[in-house]
């Protein structure tokens, strides 16, 4: 079961498809974030975290499961610290954590300009939440053990 808090490597750089044009692979939809991606994020930036972008298909989760705060990047990509809140949606998630492997998944704003190279590789990205998913774009986002809340 996952932690109510813990880090997450949010938004890896590259990605688990190789893909000619991109060093360390791509997503499933064939970009990749890189060194060179600008998030628009700051350490003191907190983002919702949601289970699956907000659509559940059993409709038993939905809403603001935490906060995905203090964004930092590291070697391997944007490193974020998610603290769950201690609610029913919450419970369920963190149960089916230990069925499925749950990954990060983040969205951009809407309306926010996103800016992609031709080659898929993406510059801009304005994260506007953070998802929990059994089923991301990009399995190199994950939760790290590493780190252990106490809250």
């Amino acid at each position: 079961m996952i932690d109510r808090a813990f880090r997450m490597l949010a938004v890896p750089y590259g990605g688990p498809i190789p893909k000619r044009l991109a060093p360390q692979g791509a997503d499933l939809d064939g970009e990749w974030f890189s060194e060179r991606t600008e998030l628009r994020v700051g350490p003191h930036t907190a983002v919702p975290v949601l289970f699956h972008h907000d659509n559940d298909p059993t409709g038993r989760v939905r809403g603001r499961l935490g906060w995905a705060s203090n964004w930092i990047r590291s070697p391997r990509g944007w490193l974020a610290d998610v603290e769950l809140d201690d609610t029913p949606s919450t419970r369920l998630v963190r149960r089916l954590s230990d069925r499925v492997e749950l990954f990060g998944s983040t969205s951009a704003e809407r309306g926010a300009p996103v800016r992609r190279e031709p080659t898929g590789e993406i510059l801009y990205w304005p994260v506007a939440e953070l998802s929990l998913s059994p089923s991301p774009q990009n399995v190199m986002a994950i939760h790290l053990p590493i780190y252990r809340g106490t809250r």
